[in-house]
């Protein structure tokens, strides 16, 4: 029930404070003029929480009912190939009362405390140790959704909106179209659920200065930061930073240097997190940014369609929503879908911004939509200008998806939406105008919206067939197919928001005749309500402006009554409906049903499996993993799947990426936002896994086996097609190991905008063909090449590589690709093409045959040997006699640079016996190779921690086959020693003859002094906010009829 209450001022140091609240729909109940609080109405807001509550709380568990069926994962997206699995080991870990600060079984080994998306200090991340990972999942997920609508809600009733305008917005952005499309980016969804609540404790502060809204401010922050997804949190920090000084700052000066220096504790606060991920992310390939992934998946114009039609496109998870998906990048980064009914409401605060209808609110109108518009020019990435301008701001450039800044959206439109509910319900000066406002956006400009719409892709749909022959690039094919199979009459992607819309324009039309009454009765005929039972509260303008002494209780000549005040506005308002209490929540909550039905026929069905998997499917072992575990892998045995590209069908059965971490089956590629520039280098992995190379690493079993793996599974015709032909080859005429290179192209030669490198070849046989080229980057090197083998009419023989901005990072350096030719032309040419006109300079290059194609019917090379065919269309091989994970190295080469190393480990002869072991090293370590009794035992207590035995006759090499990182600290005998780098990608160690015990520990760079800074800040937030409460109980004490939570300064209403 919406109650009024009496402003009391009183005067806090250098600040005017305000106790008390300032509008209808108090937290707690009235207080009487005399400062008692009318008890009776506790019941009422005891029961009004509790409602609010439970549906902030219920509503995402209901909605998204769909999803539990998995645990709440899906089946082709990241939550099932890597926020669950890694969570899931960290559960594990933690019961066994392990800090898995390091993690064994993916990519040879990678860190999990400088993983930036890992939640290893997230505290939500506790609940998968608690819970089973498939309760404790789903679990967060409604937690966060939860915690969303919540904050959102607080932002809303601190700025005075009434509470059921309040849950309406707080609904329409715990299912809003951000939040909903990145259920599976969990760390998204984790950190975007933060924002709403930076909004509300630095509008608290800026009214209240209590130290308790401060501290809530840097806290939220600092644990928004430990989710540790950065480009949220960018996002966040802009926003909230544009409303702190655009909104808050004209009233609060102060917040001029408060402000950063809150958010400079928030960021301290999450040093135990942020400070080793920024020391391990200069390590990495992420470390270089690369224009390309920068603006990769920027938002598309034509996703605006989504805004009126959500499931136009489809879905990755077809259920009910049954077309696949065939837009433009990818669902959950376009999807921008708010419901109608929150674009209508947003639509209609626009005639706030007018003149004649201006009031305390327009400045906050104005900073949304302006707001709104940067994050659309944002957000559009490399349409606009922007995008170069940007590339250049460091830490920033690192990004990728400038789409994601669609993210603003989803908080200004219901924030937008709350604003003009506000204004029609109870502004009287600018009430008629906005319901003017309303009406039109539901009767003219929603429906002419959808009119155009449709007569756009009506029109699309005739034309597709010459639009198709003159539109080509990537994914046209698919874009064009999808059309022509979306605009039918019996799609309900196009019916059902055609529906929506008119259910819609009925609803706010009966909502808004629901407002409209018989004029005010005359002042004659009316009772004047007593003071305990009707305070004025005050008007939107008095919030802009210190209290005078009237309203501060001090007698004046020109005070009137509290009954002549509200005879004064009674006789001098708006002829307008004064809105009841009680009939105000009955009113909203017809808006926030059909706000529910529109937005659950998108949230309940987003990413949604329904026939994919079952549950048991994700708690039992595959048959792959069984299959591997009857070979009995020994501890370093690794699982490689020769992934030429990105691939994410059906990822459990294939173990592939990261699903393998719950069977403990070591694999060789990994998965993840930060992998090495030694693995990209010397095997071209992406972050996902593949490699365009991969052929290559087949194509090399002795380098297979000096890394450890055994086991091959395929199951594409993409890696079946790979696999067979590095038997062939093995099998076949191998030659021209290594060709001598040539001047190709002049020393001087640039690639000019608009121009590509052409060089003459002959192609007269089939097989494996290696070009070797010494490549140097240009002005620019942010950019990439593309490289292929064509006809000399430009006809493709081969797929096409690239070479990438992190190629280069090291400085010149030969890059050497192999190429399947399956045809043999004769005169063929290399074709070197810039993506964006930039210049890259190509010197010296080699061309030859490698490997020919083994006679018909020549038995194949044995090296990788079938055992199964399982399920799914996988077969597993194994390579025989990989090298264990510890071993003394029989052949030793020294080499000054990874450079160095990275080009010896190509150029070295394939053969089946391991090659040389090459340790980088700028300095003579003497004779390492000599042959001797030797001998080697290791245990691993925990993940971060191994202990080896080792004994030698001479001086030697140890080589640990485990990824090389720079957190990795080893001590001989109880004496620290150098790591060194070995075959570019693991560890080693030089050790003189003896025995010698030897440990080796795991603790990323900075974990130290991250978790002082930490404790640092939060021992000062700690001890401020028990002084804080400390003072805020004597109040309470001394003045028991004030309402201790409205202690506050109003900014704006």
């Amino acid at each position: 029930m919406l109650r009024t209450a009496t402003r009391l001022y009183i005067t806090a140091p250098n600040r005017n404070a305000v106790l008390g609240t300032a509008a209808e729909g108090a937290l707690a109940g009235p207080v009487a003029a005399d400062g008692k609080r009318d008890m009776t109405q506790q019941p009422t807001t005891t029961r009004r929480r509790s409602l609010v509550g439970a549906l902030i709380l219920l509503t995402p568990a209901a909605v998204l009912a769909g999803a539990w069926r998995l645990g709440g994962v899906s089946a082709l997206e990241d939550d099932l190939i890597y926020y669950l699995p890694i969570r899931q080991y960290i559960g594990e870990c933690l019961r066994s009362g392990e800090l898995p600060l390091w993690n064994p079984w993916v990519a040879m080994g990678t860190s999990i405390a400088a993983d930036p998306q890992s939640g290893l200090w997230y505290p939500p991340t506790a609940l998968f140790a608690l819970l089973p990972p498939l309760w404790a999942y789903p679990t967060t997920i409604v937690l966060h959704f939860a915690l969303a609508g919540a904050g959102m809600y607080r932002f809303l009733r601190a700025s005075r909106h009434p509470w059921p305008v309040a849950l309406f917005g707080a609904l329409a952005f715990e299912f809003s179209g951000f939040l909903v499309a990145h259920r599976v980016h969990l760390t998204m969804l984790q950190a975007a659920a933060w924002l709403p609540w930076l909004l509300y404790a630095w509008s608290r502060f800026a009214r209240s200065g209590a130290f308790r809204h401060f501290a809530l401010a840097a806290a939220c922050l600092g644990v928004q930061m430990l989710v540790q997804h950065v480009q949220v949190s960018i996002i966040s920090v802009a926003l909230v930073s544009g409303y702190v000084l655009a909104v808050l700052l004209p009233h609060t000066r102060s917040l001029l240097w408060q402000y950063p220096v809150g958010s400079a504790l928030g960021l301290a606060l999450s040093s135990i997190q942020t400070l080793p991920t920024w020391l391990h992310y200069a390590g990495t390939a992420r470390g270089t940014p690369a224009y390309h992934l920068f603006i990769e998946n920027s938002w598309s114009p034509t996703s605006a369609l989504l805004l009126l039609f959500p499931m136009l496109f489809g879905s990755r998870t077809p259920n009910l929503w049954s077309q696949p998906w065939w837009g433009i990048s990818h669902y959950c980064e376009q999807a921008a879908y708010a419901s109608l009914l929150v674009l209508i409401f947003a639509g209609a605060s626009l005639a706030l911004l007018t003149r004649p209808t201006a009031t305390a609110r327009r400045g906050e109108v104005l900073f949304w939509w302006i707001a709104m518009v940067v994050a659309l020019l944002l957000a559009l990435g490399q349409l606009t200008p922007l995008s170069r301008l940007l590339f250049h701001v460091p830490i920033y450039q690192s990004l990728r998806v400038p789409a994601r800044w669609i993210l603003v959206w989803s908080v200004a439109l219901p924030i937008l939406a709350c604003i003009t509910l506000t204004a029609a319900i109870r502004d009287e000066l600018a009430a008629v105008r906005i319901r003017r406002a309303i009406r039109l956006f539901a009767t003219r400009i929603l429906p002419g919206s959808f009119a155009a719409a449709s007569l756009l892709l009506i029109a699309a749909r005739l034309l597709s067939g010459p639009l198709s022959a003159h539109l080509t690039g990537y994914r046209a094919t698919e874009f064009w197919e999808g059309l022509v199979a979306a605009v039918r009459p019996g799609n309900p992607a196009l019916w059902w928001p055609l529906l929506l819309m008119a259910a819609t324009a009925y609803a706010v039309t009966a909502w808004l005749r629901s407002l409209t009454a018989p004029p005010v009765r005359p002042r004659e005929h009316q009772q004047a309500p007593s003071a305990s039972e009707h305070q004025r509260a005050p008007s939107a303008s008095e919030h802009q402006r210190a209290p005078s002494a009237s309203e501060r209780g001090a007698p004046t000549a020109e005070t009137p009554s509290t009954s002549q005040e509200h005879h004064w506005h009674t006789e001098h308002a708006p002829r307008m409906k004064k809105e009841p209490n009680a009939s105000l929540p009955s009113r909203c909550w017809i808006l926030c049903a059909v706000l529910l039905l529109d937005l659950a026929g998108v949230a309940a069905f987003i990413d949604v499996d329904t026939d994919t998997y079952r549950q048991d499917d994700l708690r039992q072992a595959p048959p792959l993993a069984e299959a591997i575990k009857a070979l009995k892998p020994q501890p370093g045995d690794r699982l490689l799947v020769p992934r030429p590209a990105a691939d994410y069908n059906r990822p459990i059965e294939l173990l592939w990426p990261q699903t393998n971490i719950p069977h403990r089956i070591a694999t060789f590629q990994g998965y993840g936002p930060f992998w090495p520039v030694a693995n990209r280098l010397l095997l071209r992995f992406m972050p996902w896994g593949s490699s365009e190379e991969i052929l290559a690493l087949l194509n090399r079993p002795d380098l297979c086996r000096a890394f450890g793996i055994r086991f091959l599974a395929v199951r594409s015709p993409e890696e079946r097609t790979a696999l067979a032909r590095s038997s062939r080859w093995l099998a076949g005429d191998r030659r021209h190991e290594n060709p001598p290179q040539e001047a190709a192209f002049a020393p001087d030669r640039r690639l000019a905008a608009g121009d590509d490198l052409l060089w003459p070849v002959q192609v007269d046989e089939q097989g494996l063909y290696a070009l070797s080229l010494h490549a140097a980057p240009g002005p620019t090197p942010a950019h990439r090449w593309f490289v292929r083998i064509e006809t000399p009419d430009a006809a493709a023989l081969t797929d096409t590589r690239t070479i990438e901005p992190v190629d280069l990072a090291l400085g010149p350096r030969e890059i050497r690709f192999l190429f399947a030719c399956e045809q043999a032309p004769g005169p063929a040419q290399i074709r070197i093409k810039a993506e964006r006109g930039e210049p890259v300079h190509i010197s010296r290059a080699s061309f030859a045959l490698v490997a020919a194609d083994a006679e018909t019917g020549k038995p194949t090379h044995p090296t990788f040997q079938h055992r199964h065919d399982l399920p799914g269309d996988i077969a597993l091989h194994e390579l025989p006699s990989p090298l264990p994970w510890a071993y003394w190295a029989d052949h030793v080469g020294v080499v000054p640079t990874l450079l160095d190393a990275v080009s010896h480990l190509q150029k070295s002869p394939a053969s089946d016996t391991p090659p040389p072991t090459i340790i980088e090293s700028p300095a003579d370590l003497g004779d390492l190779s000599a042959k001797a009794e030797r001998t080697v035992i290791w245990s691993r207590p925990t993940g971060h921690n191994v202990v080896l035995t080792a004994e030698n006759s001479r001086p030697g090499l140890l080589v640990v086959n485990e990824s090389f990182d720079a957190g990795w600290r080893a001590e001989i005998n109880g004496k620290a020693v150098p790591i060194r780098r070995v075959n570019a990608i693991v560890q080693g160690l030089v050790l003189t003859a003896g025995r010698h015990t030897i440990t080796l520990r795991y603790q990323p760079r900075g974990l130290n002094a991250g978790i002082f800074a930490s404790c640092m800040v939060g021992s000062v937030l700690l001890v401020g906010l028990t002084g804080s409460l400390a003072r805020l109980a004597m109040r309470k004490k001394d003045r028991p009829g004030m309402e201790s939570a409205a202690l506050g300064r109003s900014v704006g209403d």
